[in-house]
């Protein structure tokens, strides 16, 4: 079960490649458009890949989709924007940015200096960008004034690939547990309330307990299930492979994040993500915006779940700062309980269905639990991954209410009556009275 910890809210192998991969940068990318001659950089909504490794820093103008898409401006008008609370992220590093407040967390590898893997830099740009451009570039982050904590785990390619994102999928496993140890033992010091972990890995007893570790330090921790592999190529007539078991979504408390994609939309979410038994929750990504360390706005290139999980990680945060109240296990039910699929439902690649920030800003908190049969195949969603506007809410105390206000109306000019011809009455009495 999850616990918060001291203080609640006020604290302000060798070299080995994972058997289910560190997802940096994994995922299907979309095909990019080549940046012609004279277009500008605000003209250009160009691809993170493409602007990872240029000299001047490429301004993106276009809006995020998923934040449009789950409405996450209204949100941060009406209730939050996630002031107060700290989200770690274990990846490639942060680069320091105008666009988020960040600082350096622990560096496990790597040598100081600029960064040039940018996964971990747009992952912080998913949960928090926008804050310090708000007004000269498009949001970002579902989080904007959230605080970003970098822990860097993966250390700069001896070469980048030709989409600047894929870094082969190997990191040492110890590295990873080391660093979920620092943010257990620094949760309290450095205001830590959630954990992102853009990444799957080997289960082991040691990850399994450093996991453990950060859930009793008073950490929510949010994790990608995994991403199916570019060039698979799925069967046309048997079921697809798994479901598989992804770690360390799958240990207790996480919260499992998968990638949505609308089932008219090539294949649905099976051609890109795998079909998991750990899947909670799912988030649309599609056009997401973010930023690289060298300055640049952009456009994510991928499907894939280490984009969707900072969404989720975001929405945590605003819940985190709008109920402080909460302890990890109502924050974690309120997102779960609001989540698009029917109670008796689950499925093994969106889980209990497409978050709905606002639902879970609005519905009142009740002890249900979500529970019900995995099921093993996308359901149909009309809204193409677009949270819909919440229901209106049914009043059943208004009739009430009004018959109590005419009542009291009623009542109210009854005693007025009574203090108006008190007078008049005490003096009609008066000389009506005869000697004795």
């Amino acid at each position: 079960m999850l616990t918060r910890g001291p203080g609640g809210r006020a604290r302000p192998v060798g070299r080995a490649v994972l058997a289910a991969g560190l997802l940096l940068g994994a995922g299907v990318a979309i095909p990019a458009p080549a940046l012609a001659d004279g277009e500008g950089p605000t003209e250009l909504a160009a691809f993170c890949s493409q602007v990872a490794d240029t000299e001047e820093p490429v301004a993106n103008p276009d809006p995020s989709t998923p934040l449009e898409q789950m409405r996450i401006d209204e949100i941060h008008r009406d209730y939050t924007r996630g002031a107060g609370v700290g989200v770690a992220v274990i990846d490639s590093g942060v680069a320091p940015s105008e666009y988020y407040d960040s600082e350096p967390g622990l560096q496990v590898v790597g040598q100081p200096g600029p960064l040039q893997e940018p996964h971990g830099t747009i992952v912080a740009g998913l949960i928090a960008g926008g804050r310090r451009g708000e007004g000269e570039g498009m949001g970002m982050g579902v989080a904007p004034d959230a605080r970003i904590i970098g822990v860097r785990i993966v250390d700069n390619p001896e070469e980048s690939d030709d989409d600047g994102l894929d870094l082969d999928g190997d990191f040492d496993p110890p590295d990873l547990v080391t660093a979920l140890r620092w943010v257990a033992d620094n949760a309290g010091s450095r205001g830590i309330d959630v954990l992102n972990l853009s990444l799957t890995a080997d289960p082991s007893d040691d990850l399994r307990d450093a996991v453990r570790a950060v859930q009793d330090a008073g950490v929510i921790v949010v994790a990608a299930t995994g991403n199916r592999s570019p060039d698979e190529e799925l069967p046309e007539d048997e079921p697809v492979p798994g479901p598989f078991t992804t770690y360390p979504a799958a240990y207790p408390g996480v919260v499992g994040v998968s990638a949505y994609v609308p089932l008219d939309a090539e294949g649905g979410s099976a051609r890109y993500v795998l079909n998991t038994t750990n899947a909670d929750v799912a988030v649309p990504v599609q056009g997401g915006a973010s930023v690289v360390p060298n300055g640049s706005t952009c456009v994510v290139d991928a499907i894939a779940t280490s984009w969707a999980t900072p969404y989720v990680s975001g929405i945590v945060a605003l819940l985190l700062a709008y109920f402080p109240d909460d302890d990890d296990a109502q924050i974690v039910q309120r997102l779960l309980e609001t989540a698009s699929g029917a109670t008796d439902q689950r499925d093994v690649y969106t889980g209990f269905g497409l978050a709905q920030p606002i639902e879970a800003f609005t519905r009142q908190l009740t002890p249900a639990r979500r529970t019900g049969e995995l099921g093993l195949a996308q359901p149909a969603d009309d809204g193409g991954g677009a949270a819909p506007a919440p229901p209106e809410r049914a009043d059943a105390l208004a009739d009430a209410r009004d018959d109590f206000r005419w009542w009291g109306l009623l009542a109210g000019a009854v005693l007025v009556a009574a203090v108006v011809l008190r007078p008049l009455l005490r003096r009609l009495g008066t000389g009506r009275r005869t000697p004795g």
